[in-house]
């Protein structure tokens, strides 16, 4: 299940960091950043906020999901439901290779703490990742990608352990997890966090060579954080993965984590360190 990824890695390793950034070709991401999108998540902020309390059982948790699965939809993404009654919303960008093709998946929690409108948990989250689909669905890739909106992660993550458990009962060949948690909230410092483990160590790093390449202006910190989210099981699994997290969080859990808490400009910068990193994989 792993074969592919520790060849990317021995080759991490053997190239260096600097040599990987140095290989960074603007070509395939630098349209998709001379865009301004933080309207665009502003508006899906908004959105979600206005379902009310997204905790799992909820009214405002179901028309989520529906509003997902819409989203994608319209995008032009292949749609499933995924983990039964949990509804995890999982988009497909078909990669164009014949052969089996490695998958890059990119997510976000939709759920939110009971009794919060959950804007910067998560809803800045889902607007980032709903965002990258939207902009890299105009580009065509060799491998796949694929969007997820877990479902209970409030809950232990229970959305995103139902979906490890059927890839690695289906041997899917996962390459790297991004995931996008409580990455709204701004100090005013423009601080990021990266949590990664052993294996994803060297990632955090190709991260802070794109935030410098690409002066995206992010003060970064790398951590080995013990702090759930929905990258956990994929870490228990034996893949790759990385979470990006404010520094702060704010007014997450609480009735005060409404749509003017998000800082826009940040989750914007946050949404390109995804983008530059995801249509880049092929120069890694």
């Amino acid at each position: 299940m792993l074969s592919r990824w520790n060849k990317i890695r021995q080759a991490f390793i053997l190239a260096g960091v600097v040599v990987c950034a140095a290989v960074l070709c603007p070509a395939a991401a630098g349209g998709l950043l001379e865009e301004n999108c933080e309207k665009e998540l502003q508006k899906t902020v908004q959105e979600l906020v206005a379902f009310g309390d997204r905790s799992v059982g909820t009214e405002g948790n179901k028309a989520a999901a529906l509003y997902l699965q819409k989203k994608l939809a319209e995008i032009g993404l292949e749609v499933a439901l995924q983990g039964g009654e949990l509804q995890n919303v999982v988009g497909l960008l078909k990669g164009t290779n014949a052969a089996p093709r490695e998958v890059l998946i990119v997510g976000a929690h939709y759920d939110s703490a009971k009794k919060s409108p959950g804007a910067t948990d998560n809803g800045a989250g889902v607007a980032i990742v709903l965002e990258q689909a939207r902009l890299l669905s105009r580009l065509s890739f060799a491998y796949d990608i694929k969007f997820a909106f877990w479902n209970g992660e409030e809950l232990g993550g229970k959305g995103s352990k139902a979906y490890v458990k059927e890839a690695v009962e289906k041997k899917e060949p996962i390459a790297l997890y991004l995931n996008y948690d409580s990455v709204g909230f701004d100090t005013g410092k423009c601080l990021l966090d990266l949590m990664h483990n052993n294996l994803s160590e060297k990632i955090a790093k190709w991260v802070v060579e794109i935030n410098e390449q690409y002066k995206l202006g992010y003060t970064l910190s790398q951590n080995t954080k013990k702090c759930f989210s929905d990258h956990r099981p994929f870490w228990d699994a034996g893949f790759c993965a990385l979470m990006f997290h404010c520094s702060d969080h704010g007014p997450a859990h609480t009735p005060k984590d409404t749509a003017d808490q998000v800082s826009y400009a940040y989750a914007w910068k946050n949404a390109k360190l995804g983008l530059i990193l995801l249509s880049e994989w092929n120069n890694f």
